[in-house]
């Protein structure tokens, strides 16, 4: 149930689970508390090793560099983050987490990107819930970057939640749309009270959700072509580095 009673039991419950070895303490991550730990060596030869071992390897090409479109993904909140993350690492695409409607500077920096593209169109491809709000971030976030960042070629896509997704994964049903939202009406009218979260999709589908929605906005062949040429480059690299190592006799 959806009450504080049951929420706390939920959470005494994982925390037993996690002690006990049930739950990894991999599976949860809380992006509200980190930990800062310091880069620090014993001495100049710790440090050379693993600098020298990892000389050049952390190369990764542009994909997106021939593509005719600035492609973005924005998520509504870090639940989701660790999901889609990797997702669009895949295909080099920028993600960012609005944490509900996105503060200015988010949608600021997407414009500078968008901007230092090169490129004139931006797709946006977005996931939120399925309820009054999640369906209004879309068309504002969008609606900013047209009034307040002058970015007028813009094609937003809600990629997650949508009433199709409910029908198809056989969601439950959550509470009902908040009362005092201004756009409840509008909601309700189109979808009924009942309102879905995004976490409901299990993350091998949202996975695949979201890789069928940037396949679907890409130039496949001229993606490929990136491929082809970063598998190149990692080539020329790695001869590159033989031949430091060897010169520094390791």
């Amino acid at each position: 149930r959806n009450n504080l009673r049951s929420y706390k039991s939920l959470i005494d419950l994982v925390t037993r689970a996690r002690l006990a070895g049930d739950i990894s303490y991999e599976a949860i991550a809380d992006e509200t508390r980190p930990v800062l730990v310091p880069d620090v060596h014993a001495d100049v030869q710790d440090y050379l090793g693993p600098e020298l071992e990892e000389m050049f390897m952390g190369y990764r090409r542009d994909l997106q560099r021939s593509q005719p479109n600035h492609i973005e993904l924005l998520v509504e909140k870090n639940t989701v983050l660790s999901i889609i993350q990797p997702v669009a690492a895949e295909f080099c695409i920028p993600v960012t987490s609005g944490r509900g409607y996105c503060s200015l500077p988010p949608r600021h920096a997407m414009s500078e990107r968008l901007f230092l593209s090169g490129k004139d169109r931006l797709v946006l491809l977005i996931l939120s819930d399925l309820d009054p709000d999640g369906e209004e971030i879309a068309a504002s976030f969008a609606r900013s970057l047209r009034d307040d960042f002058s970015v007028t070629e813009i094609h937003p896509i809600k990629v997650a939640l949508t009433a199709k997704h409910v029908k198809q994964f056989k969601l439950p049903p959550g509470i009902v749309a908040k009362a005092g939202c201004s756009t409840r009406a509008d909601f309700v009218g189109k979808y009924g009270e009942n309102v879905y979260e995004l976490e409901a999709i299990p993350p091998a589908e949202l996975q695949r959700l979201t890789r069928e929605a940037i396949e679907s906005v890409l130039d496949m062949e001229a993606f490929d072509h990136e491929l082809d040429q970063e598998k190149a480059d990692a080539a020329e690299l790695s001869a590159r580095r033989k031949i430091i190592l060897e010169t520094l006799g390791k």
